[in-house]
């Protein structure tokens, strides 16, 4: 070994020393604080905060969350510094990477992700999870920051303990005694939510309970889970921040060399930031007391109903929504610009339509290309003939459209109306892979026990207000082709 290897191991030794020591006291910090704060919640268990114990909360949340970022910091500082060791052979196989790696592999952050891996596969294996779910959580433990890995596993060890959703059914069932029947474990579990809740909610009123792993939108709604047209076709990723971040390009061009020893063309690609805002949306519904306390199987009754909700609202804002209060829809993003094929004065659909979009999208993004329309446009495609009399799309009837596959959106204009002045966006023609929706766990039911009447008196219901968010868009505009038919009264 050189004087230098040696120097260079040496150093990079007391330097992951130095992290492991941090990270400890870090980690001390943040069992401290999250102490508190259970000290607090158990307190506080059945009223709401008094004013010093909601700004002490507040405190320790803030406290907690600024340690949660220096952990995640002292991870990405170690796995350079392993980087780096790693970029000379001769120190692959010394005691100082062995170390690093089993800091961030076998430490606190990889433990948890074993851990919460064991509780979706519980679950999946208890007939609670839906493969498809199991599928989506499982990829948000690996997904994002260390610090959003860590907040991903802490949110499916303690939503998807089978005792919390035992203890989740009990208050739904009663909102204001319910907790007097939780056993030890699901007290325990109780707990554990309460305290990873401040860094996942929304936040609502204090009636609010972090909804359970088998019954969160972000999981459940996912391609196989949900007859939203864009959900079934496009991309959809999880989050537990705020935004989700992503990158786009338009791609690096290749080149061939005529000669030996020439130098390359300059082909850097262009970098751009795709940043989509998670937005709030909310699902409402209300029971007797009679249908909420006595039905077996009330939980999954309020799930189906509230999520098939949540569902059709986002499948509307996926298609058209505007994008500042709701998700931004397909046909927003394609509105305008070179994207946009107009019919240029022929107030009705033609055979040439499906021919004039698909041409227009360009070739990268042809391959994965898909049809998308409103039924009653797809049925006047259907049947339209040749001069033969024959089918001019006989392959509509097996949902494909010039070999492409052919997707039926509700949400999208169905009916053009020559006598009226307006755009109809009648047919979408796009790679689905790049229209991204992004959802954030951690969905809140608030639990209303008494809904009252016009005169301000108790119905004899309980009113559960489902909070959620998500946010979608097109990563490019060039991705996809949007036909307008124009007509002018």
């Amino acid at each position: 070994m050189t004087r230098f290897q040696s120097t260079l191991t040496v150093t990079t030794a007391r330097t992951l020393a130095a992290i492991g020591i941090d990270r400890d006291a870090t980690r001390s910090k943040i069992s401290d604080l999250t102490a508190e704060q259970e000290t607090i919640a158990r307190r506080a268990f059945g009223r709401d905060f008094t004013a010093g114990e909601s700004e002490r909360m507040g405190r320790l949340v803030d406290g907690t969350e600024n340690a949660r970022a220096r952990l995640a910091a002292f991870d990405d500082e170690a796995r350079a510094v392993i980087l780096e060791i790693a970029r000379d052979p001769r120190n692959l196989e010394g005691p100082v990477v062995a170390e690093g790696s089993k800091m961030l592999n076998d430490g606190p952050l990889g433990q948890l992700r074993s851990e919460a891996s064991r509780t979706i596969d519980n679950a999946f294996r208890a007939g609670s999870l839906p493969d498809y779910a199991a599928e989506r959580a499982t990829a948000l433990l690996s997904a994002g920051s260390p610090y959003e890995q860590d907040l991903s596993a802490r949110w499916a060890n303690a939503a998807g303990d089978p005792a919390y959703l035992s203890a989740f059914a009990k208050l739904v069932r009663d909102p204001v005694r319910g907790h007097m029947l939780f056993d030890p474990k699901e007290l325990d579990a109780y707990r554990a939510v309460e305290g990873l809740r401040a860094g996942l909610t929304i936040g609502g009123g204090t009636g609010g309970y972090l909804i359970p792993l088998s019954l969160d939108p972000a999981v459940m709604l996912t391609n196989a889970g949900s007859t939203n047209a864009m959900r079934q076709v496009c991309r959809v990723v999880q989050t537990v921040t705020n935004t989700w971040q992503g990158v786009t390009s338009a791609g690096v061009v290749a080149e061939w060399l005529a000669t030996e020893a020439t130098q390359v063309a300059e082909a850097t690609p262009t970098l751009a930031p795709l940043s989509i805002p998670v937005i709030l949306g909310d699902a409402y519904l209300h029971a007797s007391f009679q249908v909420s306390m006595d039905a077996l199987d009330f939980v999954p009754s309020m799930q189906k109903i509230l999520l098939d909700a949540a569902d059709r609202l986002m499948a509307q804002a996926y298609s058209v929504g505007a994008g500042t209060t709701e998700p931004r829809g397909l046909v927003t993003a394609l509105v305008g610009g070179s994207s946009e094929i107009n019919t240029k004065g022929s107030e009705a659909i033609a055979a040439t339509d499906p021919f004039d979009l698909q041409a227009a999208l360009p070739a990268r993004f042809s391959p994965n290309a898909v049809f998308m329309a409103h039924l009653a446009i797809i049925n006047g495609y259907s049947i339209m003939e040749t001069t033969n009399g024959g089918r001019f799309f006989p392959e509509i009837g097996s949902g494909r459209l010039l070999n492409r596959r052919l997707i039926e959106n509700s949400d999208m204009d169905g009916v053009i109306v020559p006598a009226a002045t307006a755009n109809n966006y009648v047919l979408a023609y796009f790679d689905p892979n790049e229209f991204i929706i992004a959802d954030r766990v951690g969905a809140t039911l608030e639990l209303l026990p008494n809904v009252m009447g016009a005169n301000g008196r108790p119905t004899g219901e309980r009113g559960y207000l489902l909070w959620f968010r998500t946010g979608s868009d097109l990563s490019s505009i060039a991705a996809g082709r949007l036909l307008d038919v124009p007509t002018t009264a």
